[in-house]
């Protein structure tokens, strides 16, 4: 299955793919993204504000990844600092989340490149899903 594949599952389900496959799809889809574009940033054929785009899309895939993990939380008091070092996911991952809802400044787009190849690697290691061969690995920036 590949991100195509996924993406037409959305036109399937009346009700929309379910929101743990959609946070994959998001992340996916955006270092997909990153791979077609950055060259063309990073040589001027696109202007700068496209990198803009990137840091939004990125932040947005790494929020709602958080966000969905902390909604099947049965301990909603828990803090989503203590829930994500149960699930192994690292306080840094955690502050970008913080950063891209609360700062006013979004994090850069290497720390975001990362977080969002982390939370890949997470979903396939916790999950059990080859994200992998999705495409999205390999990217050199």
């Amino acid at each position: 299955m590949n991100h195509v594949h996924l993406s037409l599952n959305n036109f399937r389900c009346p009700e929309g793919i379910p929101v743990g496959v959609q946070c994959t799809l998001d992340l996916i889809q955006i270092c997909l993204k990153d791979r077609d574009v950055w060259p063309q940033i990073a040589s001027g054929v696109l202007p700068p504000y496209h990198e803009c785009d990137l840091q939004f899309i990125y932040s947005m895939a790494v929020v709602r990844f958080l966000n969905h993990l902390k909604a099947l939380d049965k301990n909603k008091a828990q803090s989503l600092y203590n829930m994500a070092a149960k699930l192994h996911i690292p306080d840094w991952v955690v502050n970008i989340r913080h950063d891209a809802s609360h700062s006013h400044n979004l994090p850069s787009l290497s720390i975001l490149r990362e977080a969002a190849h982390f939370c890949l690697d997470w979903i396939h290691v916790t999950m059990r899903v080859d994200v992998y061969q999705l495409g999205c690995r390999g990217t050199v920036y």
